[in-house]
């Protein structure tokens, strides 16, 4: 009996987000940053833990290195040929998404994409840190991309009430999400202020470190305090 591609996407939907992966990093020309997309999700590590992590530092590194050997106009333009992986790379995230929406992987990698896809949108510089972005080339289609973005974050934080045995990794890739300070600052003052999601990545952040009482767990907490008492 012949399967459905519903049933064969949820049966190897690892395999279909591998297929995905592989297609961002055929886009990338720093070695790097093809290293560091391929790399496994290390929960307890400081830096690669969730694909929100591999994804922005990827970006980074192809950035930095584009620049470094080759200006500023052409680490623009070696973007879009990322921006277009990225594209096809989220159809697929989206398709084993909608073949098993608790599978927090798929919400992962969806998002994450969709997520890339807004950060080069908007023409915010890369790997400087949280700047101004420049206007973006095709303004309704930045906006369009921003609110995929809302919708999937939105439809991460639902999957609350079926976590059943990943409840550390949900709370630990909402966090890490919102720790993407490129992509969360252009969310703000759409549907969130910038208090309601410093609001948001404590309460998940504390839920994930308690949860994991890992090494990098416990430098968050520490990381949440001291803000704290700095604003105390």
């Amino acid at each position: 009996i012949p399967l459905s591609n519903d049933i064969l996407l949820k049966s190897f939907s690892s395999i279909h987000i591998s297929t995905g992966i592989a297609i961002i990093c055929a886009s990338f020309t720093n070695f790097r940053s093809r290293e560091i997309l391929r790399m496994p999700c290390n929960f307890s590590h400081d830096y690669f833990r969730t694909p929100y992590d591999l994804l922005s530092i990827a970006l980074k590194e192809q950035v930095l290195y584009t620049e470094a050997h080759m200006g500023h106009t052409m680490a623009r333009i070696e973007l879009e040929s990322v921006k277009g992986a990225l594209v096809e790379a989220a159809k697929i995230f989206n398709d084993c998404y909608e073949c098993d929406r608790l599978n927090i992987d798929n919400h992962n990698w969806r998002l994450a994409s969709v997520a890339g896809l807004m950060v080069i949108s908007s023409g915010m510089p890369i790997g400087k840190g949280v700047q101004a972005a420049e206007i973006a080339v095709n303004v309704e289609y930045f906006e369009k991309v921003r609110e995929d973005v809302v919708t999937c974050f939105q439809n991460l934080l639902s999957i609350t009430n079926d976590l059943n045995d990943c409840e550390t990794l949900f709370h630990l890739s909402v966090s890490s999400f919102l720790e993407w300070k490129e992509a969360s600052s252009l969310l703000i003052n759409l549907n969130s202020t910038c208090h309601e999601m410093s609001k948001t990545h404590a309460f998940h952040t504390l839920k994930w470190a308690k949860s994991d009482m890992s090494s990098s767990g416990m430098s968050r907490l520490k990381e949440i305090n001291l803000r704290k008492n700095n604003r105390n």
